[in-house]
């Protein structure tokens, strides 16, 4: 079978295809709300911010997988590319922007005050650091993972379903937690098969996004909160391991309702300009807002772990500290751009034209 690939994943009639800004704005929102809560919220222990967790929980089959999804759309073109570029102007960039926040983010939790908890793995030796270069990411797993996939789908571009088919038993037994010991390698295996069926299948995709049948969008909504619910009570009545069963078929079901929501709020919330360039500004600039945000929210947690309350209060916290952070990180990202473009921006020896990787 042969893989149609071609430029209006990325554009289409010379504009941006506006609903894949909306949808990685969507993940990128979400892994933030997601780390917030873990990472800062839960720890204040709360009364009732346990409750929180169920959404965290419900929400894991779509989080990564829609931006994994995404970035197999933008990438497809790179399945025609000579393995030189592939290698060059995709794992050689994004490996390097990952290697330069491994660096930046580890040096800079090891000079916090011992006082400061860091809700991360942080490497404190050569040979940690050394795992978290290779083969054991950090929390920066998501720019390692893509330098891994791209080269993945390259090797079964001849193959496609075969390639996909195997990704997904793999993404199967990673969901059941049988491969945990692998920790965020684990991770990533389990949305390889998102990124493959973007690479692979983009028209497919963009073909049901962009169909102008009419379809009851909110049932569609509705059934699948109603998947989630099932899934977040399978998980916790029987384990991982059966939820671990029906993990691929919510996150595709999440992904189809994306695809058929998303082109649909992205056409109507036009009309609200500053709204809409918000959520595209936010989809264009997901890599600044994922290598800053762990940092920021170590330190909002520190200064703020003094809170107490309910639930109320916990999810409040939770909606004001998330806005607070991708502003914060929006803010710092661009500045830090402007002043050091290297680090977001590969050198010519990584790719010959030096992209700056701001959204994938």
């Amino acid at each position: 079978m042969s893989v149609e690939l071609n430029s209006r994943v990325v554009r289409a009639r010379g504009q941006r295809i506006l609903w894949l800004d909306y949808a990685k704005a969507f993940a990128i929102l979400a892994v933030v709300i997601t780390h917030v809560i873990t990472k800062f919220v839960i720890p204040l222990d709360m009364n009732g911010s346990q409750l929180l967790l169920g959404f965290v929980v419900a929400f894991q089959p779509l989080r990564m997988p829609i931006f994994f999804l995404v970035s197999g759309l933008l990438g497809a073109s790179a399945q025609s590319m000579p393995w030189s570029e592939v290698l060059r102007r995709k794992t050689g960039s994004y490996y390097y922007i990952y290697v330069v926040w491994l660096v930046l983010q580890t040096v800079l939790f090891l000079s916090l005050p011992r006082d400061i908890e860091i809700p991360t793995a942080v490497a404190n030796d050569i040979p940690s650091f050394i795992s978290q270069l290779t083969y054991n990411p950090s929390n920066l797993w998501y720019l390692w993972a893509l330098a891994l996939f791209f080269p993945i789908a390259k090797l079964g571009i001849a193959i496609p379903r075969l390639t996909l088919g195997i990704s997904l038993l793999v993404a199967t037994v990673a969901a059941m937690g049988m491969l945990s010991q692998l920790q965020l390698l684990s991770t990533a295996l389990l949305n390889l098969p998102w990124f493959l069926a973007g690479a692979y299948f983009s028209n497919v995709f963009l073909s049901i996004a962009e169909s102008r049948q009419k379809r009851n969008i909110w049932l569609s909504v509705i059934c699948f909160m109603g998947l989630l619910s099932f899934y977040l009570i399978v998980r916790i009545a029987l384990g991982p391991i059966f939820s671990g069963l029906v993990y691929n078929f919510l996150a595709l079901s999440g992904i189809a309702a994306i695809i058929v929501l998303f082109p649909r709020v992205s056409s109507a919330l036009r009309k609200w300009r500053l709204l809409n360039e918000l959520i595209v500004y936010i989809g264009k600039n997901t890599v600044q807002i994922y290598v800053l945000h762990v940092p920021i929210i170590t330190v909002t947690a520190h200064f703020f772990g003094f809170l107490s309350g309910g639930l109320a209060l916990a999810i409040a916290l939770v909606i004001l500290t998330t806005i607070l952070i991708v502003l914060s990180s929006l803010l710092l990202g661009s500045g830090v751009q402007k002043v050091f473009p290297f680090l977001f921006s590969p050198p010519k020896w990584v790719t010959e034209k030096g992209r700056t990787v701001t959204g994938v």
